[in-house]
C-alpha cells in the first residue's frame, strides 16, 4: 500500500524515531493493514497504530527498520480453534473434531517457583497440546510471581522442569499463562519469557503467551506489566484474553476497539481471541467467569411454596425455585439471557452466554484475520449448537440462531411417566394434582437451546 526507505543515520547504524507512513487514497477499510519492516533479511511486523482519521500509519518510537511498508493482510486458510482444558472438562463430543489446539493443565504457580497440579484433561487426540502454567487459582497469585521474577535461579529451575515435563510428555510447547505482572516489573518478566522461549525453542517447542484483558486508558490501552510488543515477539502463538462483559461486542464497542489496538501491537498471524463460552457475574462493575454449578446454584432447586408432602387427590400444588434469583431474560445487546440476584446485600447479574453470542465474538477474529479463537467455559450450551457456530466462524455452516431459555418444570408418577409440565420464564409452577393417589415426583430444569440442565 505504501514503501519508505529509511536513510541510515550514519554508516553502520540504524534509524531512531518513529515512522510515519499515509495511507493510500484508495485504502477504506484500515482493519487488516499492518506495518511491515525490512531488517535485512526479512520483512516482521511492526507495532503502530493506525489513525484511519488522519489517515496514517504511525511506528511505535524507537529502532528503526531498514524500510518500511504497509501491507493488507490476507485471511488465514484456516483459523485455528484452540480450547482451555481444566483437570475434569468434559468437551462436547460434537466439538472435539473442530479443535486444532488444546491447553491443558494448569500447573498453578506456587512459593519458591513450584508448579502444583496434574495435566489431568483428556484433551482431543487430534489437537496440537499446550501445557499451560498459570499464577491464577481462586486469586492471582502476585505474591508467588513477584518471587519468581527477583530471582534468577529459581526461574531456571522452573524453565528447566517445565521445558523437561513438556518435552517428556508429548506436549508441543507451554502456555505461559502468568497474570497480574506488576508495572514495575514488565521488564524482569519480558526477560523471563524470553529465557523461556530460548530454553523451549532449543528443544523444539512453542511458546504460548496469554495476554490478560488490559484496561482502557485515554485512547490507549493499561496493560500492566505485560509489554505486549515485546512479549508478541517472543511468543510463537498469542492470547488474548477478551473483555468478559458480555455487552462488550457491538459494533464498535470496548471488545472491537482492543483488537484494533492489539493488531497494532501484535502479528495478527500469531493471535487468537480467548472467549468464554460459559456464564459470566457482574458485582459493582467487575465482570469474572462462573463455574456452571454456581450459575446454576443461584437458580435454587424446587421445594414445595404450598401445600404439604402430601395432598388430597386432585388439590392444588405449588412449587418454586428457592434460589434468590429474578425470572429469565434477553438480554439483546449481550445476545445472552440474564438473571440478577442478591448477595450480602449487592446485587449481581449472571448470563448464559449463547452460541448466538459466541458467533457475533468469532466474527471479530474473522474481521482482523487473525490466526483463530480460544475458547473456555463450553459446559452450557448444546454440543451441536457450538459445533454449528464453530463451523460457521470456519465457513462451513450457517450460524446458530439463538435458542430459548425458560424453566421447564414435569411432574412424573411413580413409573417415570410425565402427567404434566410446563415451561416459561418464570421460577415458580402450579400443578392440580391428579384424581389418581400415588407418589409423584416434580423437577425443575433449565433450559438453554437444545439443552435442559437438571436443578
Amino acid at each position: 500500500l505504501f514503501h519508505a526507505r529509511l536513510r541510515e543515520a550514519n554508516a553502520g547504524a540504524a534509524a531512531t524515531g518513529q515512522g510515519v507512513l499515509p495511507l493510500r487514497a484508495d485504502v477504506v477499510e484500515v482493519k487488516t493493514v499492518d506495518l511491515y519492516g525490512w531488517d535485512g533479511q526479512a520483512w516482521t511486523h511492526v507495532p503502530s497504530q493506525i489513525d484511519a482519521n488522519a489517515r496514517q500509519a504511525v511506528a511505535a518510537e524507537g529502532t528503526l527498520p531498514r524500510a518500511l511498508v504497509l501491507v493488507r493482510t490476507a485471511a488465514p486458510e484456516q483459523p485455528v480453534i484452540s480450547a482451555d482444558l481444566q483437570p475434569d472438562a468434559e468437551l462436547p463430543a460434537d466439538v472435539s473434531p473442530l479443535l486444532a489446539e488444546s491447553s491443558v493443565g494448569p500447573l498453578v504457580l506456587g512459593a519458591n517457583g513450584a508448579l502444583a497440579g496434574e495435566a489431568g484433561a483428556a484433551a482431543p487426540e487430534n489437537t496440537v497440546r499446550f501445557l499451560r502454567i498459570t499464577n491464577r487459582g481462586a486469586i492471582v497469585d502476585q505474591a508467588s510471581l513477584s518471587a519468581l521474577l527477583e530471582n534468577p535461579a529459581v526461574q531456571d529451575a522452573q524453565i528447566s522442569s517445565v521445558v523437561g515435563q513438556a518435552k517428556a510428555e508429548g506436549y508441543a510447547g507451554v502456555n505461559l499463562d502468568y497474570q497480574g505482572v506488576p508495572a514495575a516489573m514488565s521488564t524482569a518478566f519480558t526477560e523471563f519469557a524470553a529465557k523461556l522461549a530460548g530454553a523451549l525453542h532449543a528443544d523444539d517447542l512453542k511458546l504460548a503467551i496469554t495476554l490478560g484483558t488490559p484496561a482502557p486508558v485515554g485512547n490507549g490501552w493499561d496493560t500492566g506489566g505485560q509489554d505486549w510488543a515485546a512479549l508478541g515477539r517472543l511468543a510463537d502463538v498469542v492470547h488474548v484474553q477478551m473483555p468478559l462483559d458480555p455487552t462488550a461486542y457491538g459494533d464498535g464497542g470496548t471488545a472491537d476497539q482492543l483488537v484494533s489496538w492489539a493488531v497494532g501491537q501484535l502479528d495478527r498471524r500469531k493471535v487468537n481471541l480467548l472467549l468464554t463460552a460459559g456464564a459470566v457475574n457482574k458485582v459493582g462493575e467487575v465482570f469474572t467467569g462462573l463455574p456452571a454449578e454456581q450459575a446454576l446454584a443461584n437458580l435454587g432447586q424446587p421445594e414445595l411454596s404450598s401445600g404439604a408432602a402430601e395432598v388430597d387427590p386432585g388439590a392444588p400444588v405449588e412449587v418454586a425455585l428457592n434460589g434468590t434469583a429474578t425470572p429469565l431474560e434477553w438480554d439483546g445487546q449481550a445476545l445472552a439471557y440474564k438473571y440478577t440476584f442478591e448477595q450480602n446485600g449487592q446485587p449481581q447479574t449472571v448470563w448464559f452466554v449463547t452460541e448466538a453470542a459466541l458467533v457475533d465474538r468469532l466474527q471479530l477474529a474473522r474481521d482482523y484475520n487473525l490466526r483463530g479463537a480460544t475458547l473456555d467455559g463450553l459446559t452450557l450450551g448444546s454440543g451441536a449448537a457450538y459445533a454449528a457456530a464453530l463451523n460457521s466462524y470456519l465457513g462451513s455452516g450457517d450460524a446458530p440462531q439463538p435458542g430459548a431459555a425458560a424453566i421447564a418444570w414435569t411432574v412424573r408418577d411413580a413409573t417415570d411417566s410425565i402427567v404434566a409440565s410446563g415451561t416459561g420464564s418464570e421460577l415458580n409452577y402450579a400443578w392440580t394434582a391428579t384424581e389418581t393417589p400415588g407418589d409423584y415426583r416434580v423437577q425443575a430444569g433449565l433450559v438453554l437451546g437444545d439443552t435442559t440442565v437438571d436443578l
